[in-house]
């Protein structure tokens, strides 16, 4: 039975195919030789850095730069401001989601469609916002699970909840226990990091509107999926939570 450390990386690894993305969890983790045998000879205290997927450092300067682009993310993302308006998001980050809901309803009526009605819907639209993503779902709806796009909210807001660690906006315990229903979800409605990792990337697609899959989007998922030190190249999708 896995312990409670292979647990919690568990969880906070399906941030890496968030907004935010990869970058900064897979620099910590990198840097940090020993870590892996220290989680597999039974490590019992993770560091903030790890919990967080944010770089500790001893400059002021450098910390203030982080700070910054993370109030950025924030603001600009989900207009949060503080943390008022974070718990705000917190509390209704799944509710009414228009563009899970949006996904889904495309994805449902170009099933409803034989492929000689839907070649005439698709090019009925026109060239616009929506054809756009008409054509994002029709080229993903075969290759996504039953659960689309949901992928990309809970990595989303597992990200969410590890920079509210990080501005003091949720305790460790708090962190670590409201993520666990979605990634209890994750794993119920996904088969594999990759699986979760390719939906949560077309999620992003479709939020961003997006019609041709971001370069970077694809080494970040590429890096998550396959470097060494990454959380999914040494963790089991079937742990048990």
């Amino acid at each position: 039975m896995m312990n409670n450390t292979n647990q919690i990386l568990w969880k906070i690894s399906l941030a890496l195919t968030s907004i935010y993305g990869p970058d900064d969890d897979l620099e910590i983790l990198s840097s940090r030789d020993s870590f892996w045998n220290e989680v597999n000879t039974g490590i019992t205290a993770l560091p903030v850095e790890i919990l967080t997927g944010l770089p500790e450092t001893s400059s002021r300067l450098v910390k203030l730069g982080y700070e910054e682009r993370l109030q950025k993310y924030l603001n600009d993302i989900y207009g949060i401001k503080d943390k008022r308006s974070f718990i705000s998001v917190i509390r209704s980050f799944f509710e009414a989601n228009k563009s899970r809901e949006s996904f889904d309803s495309k994805r449902n009526q170009l099933l409803s469609l034989c492929a000689a009605d839907r070649e005439k819907f698709l090019s009925s639209i026109g060239k616009n916002r929506e054809s756009v993503l008409y054509e994002l779902v029709n080229s993903y709806e075969k290759t996504l699970p039953p659960a689309g796009i949901y992928a990309f909210f809970i990595s989303n807001y597992i990200c969410l909840c590890r920079i509210g660690l990080y501005f003091g906006y949720l305790t460790t315990e708090e962190m670590i226990d409201i993520i666990h229903e979605p990634a209890k979800e994750a794993q119920k409605h996904y088969s594999s990091f990759k699986e979760f990792g390719i939906s949560s990337i077309v999620g992003m697609q479709y939020y961003f509107c997006e019609p041709k899959l971001n370069e970077m989007h694809q080494r970040r998922l590429l890096s998550s999926l396959t470097d060494r030190s990454s959380y999914w190249t040494n963790l089991a999708w079937k742990t048990d939570l």
